[in-house]
């Protein structure tokens, strides 16, 4: 993954300062000098759910969380009035500004931003009387990955078979979560979804479906729902959720996904609207 500079924008969405580190002759007024925490510092299992035939246990690699450390070299323009103070000074203010302390990186190649994550600011140390002045951000980050700035969209018109949608993400290095949603286009009593490698594995929803019921659906960390909009109607659907289901999730490559319900299979009870996700990295 090529990075020549980083966006550092507080949650006011104003940005704050861009780091370059692509030339140590720049001009810019920030430099990076050193980032530590871009990789995968500890990589851990977690427990999230037990197969529905074998009992077999399922594990998923995560990180608790992230801590960016990020050396900066001040490289003031003193012909405009631009001393080390004054750029300490306008960093504060600008995290000031945002009154929460988060923060969004946006690491970019040039003008295009290739991965983002979010955190909070949690220490500012600045060296003093230095010839070479330096300030120093620590930013925790609750979520840990890395991710792409939007949304990507699955050609949900190219899938072949609606009960065996097949993802491929050749993109992400991480396993993530995904949003779909779904048109119910008659009355079904549960809507399973299992992956084909591992069948006993599966998410189950047991709800009586009606024809027109809209399916929304997220995996992603943090932002997990399930619910329906009937009528205009919004209709929650977590607690109808089968135990021992386990949340789905994208794999880098391949994923192959059966759909199952009380339905006749010959009749396409669903149409996908739209299933997206945002690739996922470990680290840059």
């Amino acid at each position: 993954m090529k990075i020549t500079n980083i966006d550092v924008i507080s949650s006011s969405l104003t940005d704050l300062i861009n780091l370059s580190f692509r030339d140590p002759t720049s001009q810019n007024s920030y430099i990076a000098k050193a980032i530590v925490g871009l990789d995968a510092d500890e990589i851990s299992s977690k427990f999230y759910g037990v197969g529905n035939v074998t009992n077999n246990k399922y594990y998923s690699m995560s990180m608790a969380k992230r801590t960016l450390v990020i050396s900066i070299l001040l490289n003031p323009k003193y012909e405009l009035g631009e001393t080390p103070s004054t750029l300490r000074d306008a960093l504060y203010k600008g995290i000031s500004s945002s009154r929460t302390g988060a923060l969004t990186l946006k690491f970019k190649d040039g003008t295009n931003t290739v991965a983002v994550i979010q955190g909070f600011l949690a220490k500012v140390e600045a060296t003093h009387f230095s010839n070479t002045p330096e300030i120093q951000l620590t930013v925790e980050c609750i979520d840990p990955m890395f991710t792409s700035p939007d949304f990507v969209d699955v050609n949900v018109g190219s899938i072949q078979d609606i009960l065996a949608p097949n993802i491929i993400d050749n993109v992400s290095t991480a396993p993530h979560g995904f949003l779909f949603s779904a048109l119910i286009n008659q009355p079904i009593g549960s809507f399973s979804i299992s992956d084909a490698s591992t069948p006993e594995w599966s998410f189950k929803i047991v709800y009586p479906f009606l024809t027109d019921d809209q399916l929304y659906f997220s995996s992603v960390n943090n932002k997990r729902y399930v619910y329906i909009l009937r009528e205009n109607s919004t209709i929650h659907l977590v607690d109808k959720i089968l135990t021992n289901s386990i949340w789905p999730v994208l794999f880098p490559g391949e994923n192959k996904f059966v759909i199952t319900t009380t339905a006749n299979y010959n009749l396409e009870y669903i149409t996908w609207e739209y299933i997206s996700h945002k690739h996922t990295y470990w680290g840059i």
